[in-house]
């Protein structure tokens, strides 16, 4: 697995299963811990799990980095662990990464619809995948969106502008009528077929993409994510296909 910067050492105990926040201090106030031979009780230190010897009482912990991949989702998979009407993306993941013990459960940082494609970011660090997709860090997501009805040059400003001040869009399912937050919008592509952009926006509401584009009289044929916050989906990699993230994307993310 991809060897990560060094983390801080109670983080690591944290994200390996040996407490909670709390318990971890109380760990390693009352409990020896050494970090390659040395006591240790101060949890900033920085540690890395696969270079560095940690040991709780004279035992050496098996300790893990967090699981990050990069996948490149197909259509028809959800990113849900179970579905009686499709794959999920968990199929497709070796069980190296879906079983390691102490770490977190791997799962999907938010969800693609069934038939959007592209980057799929999963993890086994729930501090980290709640940081991407709360609506208080405003992490970008990037879209490549083909529409079922051409759009002129007229309408293509009339599109961009309202993007860029927050479109109204109706309710659906159980969704509200709500207001998206200002979005980017960018045209990219013309044929006889359709015509495509990127769509950029800093939060995920429900087919929020989809209703957005439903709100100005269009309809969204194909959805591919493009990008989380500046870091692209690796174009080497074959629809269904994955990787870790190596230290520098992840610093991308972090």
């Amino acid at each position: 697995m991809t060897d990560y910067p060094a983390l801080r050492l109670d983080h690591i105990l944290i994200h390996n299963g040996l407490g909670s926040v709390r318990s971890v201090k109380t760990l390693l106030r009352n409990h020896i811990i050494c970090v390659n031979g040395v006591r240790n009780t101060d949890g900033r230190v920085l540690v890395s799990p696969t270079k560095d010897i940690v040991e709780l009482d004279g035992k050496a912990l098996e300790l893990h980095n967090d699981v990050y991949l990069m996948m490149n989702k197909p259509q028809n998979t959800v990113c849900t662990t179970l579905s009686d009407r499709h794959k999920t993306v968990f199929d497709l993941i070796d069980e190296k990464y879906r079983s390691i013990k102490g770490l977190g459960k791997l799962h999907s940082v938010g969800r693609l619809d069934a038939d959007t494609e592209g980057f799929a970011l999963l993890t086994t660090n729930g501090n980290f995948s709640h940081r991407l997709t709360s609506p208080e860090t405003h992490v970008t997501k990037t879209y490549l969106v083909y529409l079922r009805d051409k759009v002129d040059e007229k309408q293509k400003i009339e599109y961009s502008e309202k993007a860029k001040v927050g479109i109204a869009m109706a309710a659906e399912k159980k969704a509200k009528e709500a207001l998206a937050k200002p979005a980017v919008l960018e045209w990219i592509a013309e044929n006889e077929e359709y015509t495509a952009c990127k769509l950029t926006i800093s939060e995920g509401k429900f087919h929020q993409v989809k209703r957005m584009f439903l709100a100005l009289g269009n309809e969204v044929v194909f959805l591919k994510r493009l990008a989380i916050g500046s870091l692209y989906l690796d174009e080497r990699l074959k629809v269904g296909e994955y990787r870790e993230l190596s230290a520098d994307e992840l610093a991308l993310l972090l």
